[in-house]
């Protein structure tokens, strides 16, 4: 009898148990995933320049709210920020997303400055989650990353179309210039050969750069082509000090000459 009320124990303590593992590792789940807000955003200035935001937040009824904006210590109207979107996963069980509810804040700035984005996230009308800060630096064709090309001296950066340019020179050169707080680490050169294959060379920023000569060409029972141009691919890997630490980031520029040799494509 003693030897039965003590296998009864065991199995509702193990059942407990279950059950508050269970209980533990929903509220785990909640807790590691964090709402996810980008630290540093670079934009343009004017209405057209607007951009958009993504929210992650990790409770199906958070929201945003509290929203200000501040240029150094003081309120300030010279950037323009709107929640545009607001999203909430209504369904049950397992097939619930690690981010059920996501907003969209919507911003553009009237002039140049470096301005910083507050709100907070509420789990609950009353109770808050977390409260967030968005730095955002606006500069005139600030949300480009290249901010100045130069070919052979020449300045060849058009902030309008500012990753590629054409030009008739075969070879130069290439120096870029980044947006303030980038550092560029490696620039990689790459075009494709007479046999289609893409070649690649590192070359240092200033440093003079041949430009590929190939572009291609096909052919069918019922049609023919042949491109004018040639593309030099330069991929720059950077890093950004306004943004995440130890991250390195990628842009690319290209550089079209006319072409003077084809290779035939797979099309």
């Amino acid at each position: 009898m003693k030897l039965g009320k003590r296998i009864l124990s065991l199995v509702l303590a193990a059942v407990m148990c279950c059950g508050m593992g269970f209980a533990v590792s929903g509220t785990e789940a909640e807790a590691a995933a964090k709402v996810t807000v980008p630290k540093v955003i670079r934009c343009g200035v004017g209405m057209r320049k607007t951009q958009t935001i993504t929210i992650n937040m990790p409770g199906k009824d958070d929201k945003i709210k509290n929203v200000k904006v501040y240029e150094g210590s003081k309120k300030t109207k010279n950037l323009v920020v709107k929640e545009t979107y607001r999203y909430r996963y209504s369904g049950t069980g397992t097939t619930s997303t690690t981010y059920p509810s996501t907003s969209n804040l919507t911003f553009y700035a009237k002039k140049e400055g470096v301005y910083k984005i507050k709100f907070d996230v509420y789990k609950t009308k009353t109770a808050r989650r977390s409260s967030h800060t968005i730095t955002v630096r606006a500069k005139e064709h600030g949300d480009s990353i290249i901010q100045g090309v130069t070919l052979d001296g020449q300045n060849i950066w058009d902030p309008y179309n500012p990753y590629s340019h054409y030009t008739t020179k075969k070879s130069g050169k290439l120096k870029f210039t980044l947006a303030d707080g980038c550092k560029i680490k490696k620039i990689t050169v790459s075009y494709p050969d007479k046999k289609g294959k893409t070649q690649y060379k590192s070359i240092k920023n200033g440093k003079k750069v041949t430009f590929g000569q190939y572009g291609y060409q096909y052919s069918t029972s019922s049609s023919w082509g042949q491109n004018m141009w040639a593309g030099t691919s330069i991929s720059i890997t950077y890093t950004d000090k306004y943004n995440q630490k130890g991250v390195t980031y990628y842009t690319n520029y290209t550089i079209y000459t006319k072409a003077n040799k084809w290779y035939k494509s797979q099309y």
